[in-house]
This record gives C-alpha cells, sequence and structure tokens, in this order.
C-alpha cells in the first residue's frame, strides 16, 4: 500500500525543503476580463496586438503564412460576478473569488485571433443564450420583486435560478466548425457538457439558434416541475461527418440513485473508516487481551459497514435497471432548421439474458468520436456527482454542514474508460418517425481519459483511437477554500518531516477554484480496436516523467475528416506544489497499482519540485491489419514552459501555456516527396505570466502583464516559441478549448422562433410565476433573438 504524505516524509532522513515561489501555479487565472472588443462602438474596436520576436524581444511582423482565424475559449465569469478592483472602470472581475466555485462556471467568452497583413488582431464577445438575458436581468433587480426572486446563484459546477426559471446555459468549453453542401463558408457552434449546442456567428460573434428545441432535449435528472431553462447533458466534443453531412449529439440521462452514487460514495467512506479504526486500535498502549477484544470489535463493526454496503449496491442496482431515467440518446441534426431530425437510444445486449437493456452512464460523456463507419461515444474521466452540486454559503453551520455532505458523497473518478460504438449502418435500418433502439459495442480503456481523437478510416474494420490518459488525475475536483495543502505536515506527529510547507497551504486557498494537480503521470496512447467484436487488437501507452503531466489537450491539423493521424501535439498542464491537496492524495493514493506508473511517494517529491506546462509532438507510426497490427508512439519534440528570468536573480520561472491550437500553413502546388501537412504549420498557445489580476501594467503600455499568446513552429518547438503577442487589455483567465476556420464569414441565418420555443414550458408554470415569467421573456429575453 501506498503511503501517506506524513509517512512517507517521515521515512526518510532527506533534509526538509522548501518550495520554490518560482514553480508557483500563476494566480492570475482567477481573474479575467468580461470587457468586449467586437467593434460595438468606437471605443471597443477589435484589439490590435503588439507582436514581438521571441529571440530579440524587438517588435516585428508576423509571417505571411500565419493565416485564419483562431477561436478561444473560456469561462469569463458571470453577471454578478464581484470586480476586482471597484475604482477602475474596466470590467475585470474574479472568476472565482468565494473559494467554492470552480473557474469552469462561467459565462463563455470567444476569443477570435485573426492574422492578416502580417498582423494580428483580437475579437471578443460574451456567449448569450436566451439564459443569459434572463440571468442579467434577475441580477439586476432587488432581491425581493418579482424578477429578484428569480434569480440565479452558483451552485458549485453549475449556476441556477432556485425560484424556478432552472439552469444556465454558459457555453464555454469547446467549438465545433461545421459545413453542410448547402453552406458557403464554415459554420461554427460553441458546446459545454450540460446545455444546447449554440451556433455562433464566425464574423460577428453574434449568439445565434440553438441546436434542437426544447422540446427536443431531456433532463439530465427526473424533474417534476418544467423548467424554461433544462439541466441536460450532451458531450461538449459532438461530431460532424463532412462527407455525408451529419452531425450527431447526445442527450443523457441519469436516474437519481446514479446521480447520487451512494454505493460508489458508501465504499469510499467505508475504506477510509476501516482504516481509521483499526490504526490507532494498533497503537493503544493496552494489555493484548484488550486490544485483541478492539480488534475484534472494530471486525464486527466492519462487517456490518460491508453488509449495509451490499445491501445499499444491490437496492441500487435494481432500482437502476427498473428505472427508465437511465438512457443514452444520440441525436442527429441536420443544420438547417433548429429542431433535431431524428433520435435513436443506444443500448447494450444483456449480459445473461435475451434482449437488450440501456446504458448507464456513471460520469459524464464529454467527448464524441467518428470514424467512417462507427460513432464512439465514450464515458470520460469527469464526474458529475452530487457534491460537485453544492452552493457556496456565507453562514458558517451552513458551510461546515456542506463540508460534511461534499465529503460523504464525493467519490472517486473511475479509473477506466467505458466506450460505446454503434455502427452508422445500423442507424440507417430504423424507422425516422420514432426512437429506434440500436445496439452498440463496449470495450473498456485503461486508464481513464477525457480527451481522444480518431482516425476517419477503419481498414479491415478497426478503429484507430489516439488518447491521452489522466491517472489519478481528476478534473472534476477543484482547489476549495477548506484545503490543505499536500506538503503542510502541521500538527501530524512530532517528527521533523520532509514536506512542513504551511505556506502552501496559504497558496491552496489563493488559488481556490482551480482545477488540482494528479497523483500520477499522464499517459499518451493509441489503441486499435475491432469495431465490430468490440475488442482490442493493439496497444500503445507511452509517458515522459518530465513532461506529460495533467495531459489537457490536442492540437493537429484537421482536415475534416483526417483520414490517419500520424502527428499530433499534446499540451500539458504540469505538477504544480501549490496545486495538490492533502483531499487529493487521500483519495488517489490506493489507486489501482497495476496501472500506477510512479508511486505516491515519488509523485509528491516531483510535483513539490514543480514540473512546468508543455508542449510535445508525437509521431504515430500504426499498421491497421487484423493479421498484424502493430502501434509504435515516440515523443520526438517538446518545450516546457519553463523561462529563465532575469527579474528573478536568474531563476527559472514557469509559465501556464495551455489551450494549443494548430494553425496550418496552405499546402503548396507542388510539394516535396517528404511532405507533411500534419506538421506544416503553427502553434499557438494562450500563455498565464504572473500572480497579477490587471493586466494593464504601469512598466509597459503596449503589453498585459498577466495574459500572452506564444507562436511556435510545429515542425521545430525545441527552439521556443518564434513569436510573442500581448495587449495591455488582453485578460484571459482560464482558457479551454479552441478551433481554427480559414475565413470567418458569416451565413444564411437559421430561423428561430424562440417564443414557440419558450412559452408552452413558461405556460405551463403555477400562476404565482407565470406572469413574471411572461413578462421577463417578453421584455429581456426574446427582443435579442428577433
Amino acid at each position: 500500500m501506498n503511503k501517506s504524505p506524513s509517512t512517507a516524509s517521515a521515512s526518510n532522513n532527506e533534509e526538509q525543503q522548501k518550495s520554490d515561489p518560482n514553480k508557483y501555479f500563476p494566480q492570475t487565472i482567477l481573474a479575467v476580463s468580461r470587457e468586449e472588443y467586437y467593434g460595438q462602438d468606437t471605443d471597443h474596436q477589435p484589439l490590435s496586438l503588439t507582436i514581438i520576436d521571441a529571440k530579440t524581444g524587438q517588435e516585428t511582423q508576423l509571417p505571411e503564412d500565419i493565416q485564419g482565424h483562431a477561436f478561444i475559449l473560456s469561462p469569463a465569469g458571470s453577471v454578478a460576478s464581484e470586480k476586482v478592483n471597484k475604482q477602475y472602470q474596466d470590467q475585470v472581475v474574479w472568476s472565482s473569488k468565494d473559494g467554492w466555485t470552480p473557474l469552469y462556471n462561467g459565462d463563455g467568452m470567444v476569443y477570435r485571433l485573426s492574422f492578416t497583413d502580417k498582423k494580428a488582431l483580437l475579437k471578443n464577445r460574451l456567449v448569450k443564450a436566451p439564459c443569459y438575458y434572463a440571468d442579467k436581468a434577475t441580477a439586476a433587480a432587488p432581491k425581493k420583486s418579482d424578477y429578484g426572486k428569480l434569480a440565479f446563484n452558483d451552485i458549485g459546477i453549475s449556476r441556477a435560478s432556485l425560484g424556478g426559471l432552472g439552469f444556465r446555459n454558459q457555453l464555454n468549453t469547446a467549438f465545433l466548425p461545421f459545413k453542410t453542401a448547402k453552406d458557403i463558408y464554415e459554420r461554427l457552434l460553441v458546446t459545454w457538457d450540460t446545455g444546447r449546442p449554440h451556433e455562433i456567428d464566425p464574423e460577428t460573434l453574434e449568439t445565434l439558434q440553438p441546436v434542437g428545441t426544447n422540446e427536443d432535449w431531456e433532463n439530465v435528472v427526473p424533474i417534476p416541475v418544467p423548467l424554461p431553462f433544462k439541466q441536460i447533458m450532451t458531450s461538449a466534443h459532438p461530431c460532424f461527418d463532412p462527407k455525408t453531412n451529419e452531425f450527431f449529439t447526445l442527450n443523457v440521462g441519469k436516474s437519481l440513485w446514479t446521480m447520487l452514487g451512494l454505493s460508489r460514495s458508501l465504499k469510499e467512506r467505508l475504506f477510509e473508516n476501516a482504516q481509521a479504526l483499526k490504526n490507532p486500535a494498533k497503537q493503544l498502549f493496552f494489555g493484548f487481551n484488550f486490544q485483541k477484544i478492539l480488534l475484534g470489535l472494530y471486525d464486527k463493526f466492519l462487517m456490518l459497514l460491508k453488509l449495509i454496503v451490499r445491501i445499499i449496491s444491490f437496492i441500487e442496482s435494481l432500482l437502476q435497471k427498473l428505472s427508465k431515467d437511465n438512457f443514452v440518446h444520440l441525436l442527429f441534426w441536420e443544420g438547417k432548421e433548429v429542431p433535431i431530425a431524428q433520435k435513436w437510444q443506444i443500448m447494450l445486449p444483456r449480459k445473461f439474458l435475451p434482449g437488450k437493456r440501456a446504458i448507464k452512464i456513471d460520469q459524464t460523456t464529454h467527448q464524441m468520436g467518428l470514424t467512417e463507419k462507427y460513432i464512439i461515444i465514450s464515458e470520460s474521466s469527469f464526474k458529475f456527482s452530487f457534491e460537485g452540486l453544492l452552493p457556496y454559503q456565507r453562514s458558517f453551520l451552513a458551510n461546515s454542514l456542506k463540508i460534511l455532505l461534499s465529503d460523504f458523497f464525493n467519490y472517486d473518478q473511475l479509473p477506466y474508460t467505458k466506450i460505446y460504438i454503434v455502427n452508422r449502418e445500423d442507424l440507417k435500418k430504423t424507422n425516422k418517425n420514432r426512437i429506434a433502439k440500436v445496439v452498440a459495442k463496449e470495450v473498456v480503456l485503461t486508464p481513464e481519459f477525457s480527451h481522444f481523437v480518431v482516425d476517419y478510416d477503419n481498414p479491415d474494420n478497426l478503429i484507430t483511437f489516439h488518447t491521452s490518459h489522466l491517472p489519478a488525475t481528476d478534473i472534476a475536483e477543484w482547489l476549495k477554500i477548506f484545503d490543505r495543502s499536500a506538503f503542510d505536515d502541521r500538527d501530524r506527529d512530532d517528527i521533523e518531516d520532509k514536506y512542513d510547507d504551511p505556506d502552501l497551504t496559504s497558496r491552496v486557498h489563493k488559488l481556490s477554484g482551480t482545477i488540482g494537480s494528479g497523483l500520477d503521470v499522464s499517459r499518451l496512447g493509441c489503441f486499435l480496436v475491432d469495431g465490430e467484436r468490440g475488442e482490442i487488437v493493439g496497444s500503445q501507452k507511452i509517458f515522459k516523467e518530465s513532461l506529460t503531466w495533467s495531459t489537457a489537450f490536442y492540437a493537429l491539423r484537421d482536415e475534416q475528416p483526417t483520414r490517419k493521424f500520424t502527428d499530433i501535439y499534446w499540451n500539458s498542464w504540469g505538477a504544480w506544489p501549490d496545486l495538490l491537496t492533502q483531499r487529493t492524495v487521500e483519495e488517489y493514493r490506493n489507486y489501482p497499482q497495476e496501472q500506477r506508473e510512479i508511486d505516491v511517494h515519488q509523485v509528491l517529491n516531483l510535483t513539490y519540485k514543480g514540473i512546468p506546462s508543455s508542449l510535445c509532438h508525437l509521431k504515430i507510426n500504426t499498421q491497421t491489419t487484423k493479421e498484424n497490427p502493430q502501434v509504435n508512439l515516440e515523443i520526438i519534440d517538446e518545450y516546457p514552459f519553463a523561462t529563465s528570468d532575469s527579474s528573478q536573480n536568474g531563476s527559472t520561472k514557469h509559465y501556464l501555456g495551455t489551450s494549443a491550437q494548430f494553425i496550418p500553413r496552405s499546402k503548396p502546388e507542388n510539394p516535396p516527396e517528404n511532405y507533411n501537412a500534419q506538421t506544416d504549420g503553427y502553434i499557438v498557445c494562450v500563455v498565464l505570466t504572473s500572480d497579477k489580476f490587471i493586466s494593464e501594467s504601469p512598466d509597459n503600455p503596449n503589453w498585459s502583464q498577466t495574459s500572452e499568446l506564444w507562436i511556435f513552429d510545429a515542425a521545430d518547438l525545441k527552439q521556443g516559441p518564434l513569436y510573442k503577442l500581448s495587449h495591455p487589455k488582453m485578460n484571459f483567465g482560464f482558457t479551454v478549448h479552441t478551433t481554427w476556420l480559414k475565413d470567418a464569414k458569416s451565413s444564411d441565418r437559421v430561423a428561430y422562433d424562440i417564443r414557440k420555443d419558450f412559452n408552452e414550458v413558461i405556460n405551463k408554470q403555477s400562476d404565482q410565476v407565470k406572469n413574471t415569467m411572461k413578462k421577463l421573456f417578453e421584455e429581456e429575453v426574446y427582443p435579442h433573438f428577433s
């Protein structure tokens, strides 16, 4: 069994250490500007960025072959977020100020980085779905007024109106470019895991119509009273096939039992209580017989707890099998009108009996994949649990109860990822006028992951998965105000520990809301899976101890579709001493040993020293035949975001390089024989640089002291960035996914009858709130979608 931090540190005689402040995570991630620059008036024109040569530090221009438009998405607080400096006129706000709300709870902010005439322009605009305008109007109203009673509040990972409006659709996670046969230019969807995708105009960044009507979507858990703004579960990465003009996404339902996950949380508490009871009993200075009696009582108590857990697990399993609330619906949208064109319920064959059974999603379906023959649904390593929905409370007693409930309902993410493979031919055999049931193949891949891409081609019916694994790295957990650093050993024992750094607990509190560091190194993987049999026929996973930690995003040349990937760039967040908590260590120190690469004690050592965020270039060679399937992976190039900074006495400072995006060069007319389009281009990254919260610097009027954009040559990462871009008004905060379009042009609008979409559900409300809701929507919501 792995040792806890205190045991591990007490068991060695190494000299006591202090962490290096230059390896701390940049606190600037906690603040973001909500100010928009999309040309709405003369003072808010797109920002013209300053460009410097990264080697010389001198202002310069970009080369002509940097082209097109890179889009970046970021959660940007809410209409109720507190300003960082109330004396300033700017709109820089705290993304997370209460010590409980995660950074990924916030309105989506779309940034468009446009390259033209060797210059770079940055345009940005908030994503404003109908619920945004309802939130804005009710937040501005007095609390006891009719509107004020409908106001939204942050509840963990979500923002909801307890007065009956429902849940915010914050649309802050990812993009999906698509172009149907009738479109002249590419169109763009913006998505997140718990809301209807919406189209935005790539040119103006205006929020347009949703995908599907309210009636097309079902709530993630059954709700007795209809809500205007539903809480749904979908995929933040739906898929589009440009060859067939087909768009697919998901609508997932859970029973209340699945949502609570009681059997999983009780097993966690059972193990913890067993350890807590057993260890002190062994250390008591009583006679042998008395100690034996205590241990005997402990064993009886443990047997009782195990019996209770088994009974609850059995009841939970039975209720879930009888419940119709667990479902996975595959949705097909044509893109020419709002409603969903067709639905299927994805099923699995029963294990021991004939017939089909519904799929139960324990976590989330963050990402989908699409190949020529198959649609891929993944149950991602991002749990969606009850404890993640507990709201911030100002009361000490309420917060104490919340901490207790949070601990009770919490559980580890699953140490594997379930994949469901749907044959696209099976979809064509169904009746379009009803929800047909289609059987999928189930495959389990280890260790767990959230992000993957697939080759479009299926030679011999093989599916090629490219994966980034996050073992013992819980991206659904964020730092909370009650957390304690894994390196803070105060009051644990009388031994002078190697790690005795209480200052890091203060850092943890300051960074509340940020995703924590993991307890094992990430892996880059490739799997060959037989799509017809649902079997793994070949695989390889690799890692680098100094590089692949919390691997977050991929960057690649996606030709839509890419028949076969040979080169993928992976962007890792690193391992930071001020992001690892005792809660994470205790939760994942018993992670399955057969899947662990680095033991817990060594993870602590490496994290305490700090591993910077990074970019790496993965070379992929596969032989996709059933007779001789082969996978060969190699990291051939890398760049760590660690920079020698003279202002820090010559020491090395760690920056956060994130949200990597590939910018392709135009293909040459007569390419050389060894030409590789998948490496012919640039990579742009968001880089957060400091602990400052306000971007404008008193020392440099042309530069941001918080946020930069770095541009790399994709064929030579190790030389470092070629160019750095910034602006004093550039204040990104926590950025997530990206995409690239060659042209950013407006397309013909899809007709959207917003009154028809919402009036039916509003008319079902009680008389007490119906008239208030009607007035709210008519005056504050509908005019923006006329």
